[in-house]
């Protein structure tokens, strides 16, 4: 058990940072059971790990003890070594179960949260301070930082950055759409493939100009309706808010000839807010975004479960299950 010990707990403490947070408490019943129990997750990432480590002949070493397993706990979670003080309190933790409750301690740890949100805030908004005036990164940080703390699940938080109205300083989740701005308009392509790379795992962006190149089931005609989800965006003096009279438009009609055959000269193409696959995921009610954040994060949509663990992985670990993280294959429907 010693040997298998450090993945083990490891694993428990991604897993219960990853599914506990990736849907809402309304949920299914087969959710309800991995939230509350996470010993079939485990078992299976340990079962993969050992195949793994035949298929590449890898040869056990010998076991951490349990004082660098909590300096990797401590790095892989804040971002720092314990500090001498939890170093003396650990040495004196004597109990069998030490390592597995030190690791909860540090999940609860305000350290964890602020260190997590700003890693998290790299994926979403990037690490530039962005817009001068109606960007503000430190207000998203923050409160990416006080939805972790305060254990939120991972679902709710994308659906605030994707739909979130109002001011970037009195709605820091609105932040994730000001970073957007490009010299007073928003870069909806921008969006589609922030959107894209950093919620689902899928990199969209050769089919920005054309049909991708890769990939046969993207086309461009793909990219444009998932931009359009943020063809009504608009940043005036109340913050971000939607207006329907508003028009994605294009006018480089490369892969889409058969949208725009029925054009007049100059004249642009509007493109309808459309999602690249099972459009019945999409919400009923509210703008195209709010629409579209009920897509991303839908009960079934595999590349939304897959993505966050598989990059929460990658964070813990510094090497992801697959890599890159923001263009992973597409799971089979």
């Amino acid at each position: 058990m010693k040997a298998r010990l450090a993945p083990l707990l490891i694993a428990a403490g991604v897993f219960a940072l990853c599914f506990q947070m990736i849907h809402s408490p309304a949920t299914t019943e087969a959710n309800r059971k991995v939230e509350s129990d996470l010993s079939e997750t485990v078992a299976d990432v340990d079962a993969y790990l050992h195949f793994r480590w035949k298929q590449e002949k890898v040869e056990h070493t010998t076991p951490a003890d349990d004082l660098i397993v909590l300096r990797r706990l401590a790095l892989a979670l804040m971002g720092t070594v314990p500090s001498l003080e939890e170093v003396r309190q650990f040495e004196a933790d004597e109990a069998q179960d030490r390592l597995e409750r030190w690791t909860l301690q540090y999940l609860n740890d305000p350290r964890f949260s602020d260190y997590f949100a700003e890693r998290l805030a790299r994926c979403f908004v990037g690490a530039g301070n962005g817009p001068f005036i109606i960007f503000r990164r430190d207000r998203f940080v923050d409160w990416l930082s006080g939805k972790l703390k305060a254990n939120t699940p991972y679902d709710e938080i994308i659906r605030q950055l994707v739909s979130t109205d109002g001011l970037w300083t009195a709605e820091p989740a609105s932040n994730f759409i000001t970073i957007a701005n490009n010299e007073g308009d928003i870069d909806e392509n921008m969006l589609a493939t922030r959107s894209s790379r950093a919620f689902l795992g899928q990199s969209l962006d050769c089919a920005q100009c054309h049909d991708h190149k890769f990939n046969d089931d993207i086309k461009r005609s793909d990219f444009l309706g998932v931009a359009a989800q943020f063809g009504q965006v608009d940043v005036g003096g109340l913050g971000v808010s939607d207006y329907k009279e508003k028009k994605f438009e294009v006018d480089d009609f490369n892969d889409i000839e058969h949208l725009a055959k029925n054009l007049k000269k100059d004249e642009k193409l509007t493109i309808d807010p459309a999602v690249p696959f099972h459009p019945e995921w999409l919400g009923t009610q509210g703008s195209p975004r709010k629409r579209f954040a009920e897509w991303i994060t839908h009960q079934e949509n595999r590349r939304f479960h897959r993505a966050i663990a598989n990059r929460v992985w990658g964070l813990m670990f510094g090497r992801p299950f697959i890599s890159p993280v923001d263009d992973m294959p597409n799971p089979q429907d």
